[in-house]
């Protein structure tokens, strides 16, 4: 039997953004976090980008 490991983290993918690696399950991730998150993700310096509290 082959076991399925939960991720620990979600991942947002937005059209011509970055992916981000979100590392707030159970924990308030704020709308305008969120928003500077994804204009980080905009900018072409990075491969993904990885939030943690």
């Amino acid at each position: 039997m082959r076991k399925i490991k939960e991720m620990l983290y979600e991942v947002i993918a937005e059209k011509n953004h970055h992916l981000v690696k979100s590392w707030t399950k159970g924990v308030i991730f704020d709308e305008n976090a969120k928003k500077q998150v994804l204009n980080i993700a905009s900018m072409p310096s990075f491969k993904h980008i990885a939030i943690m509290p």
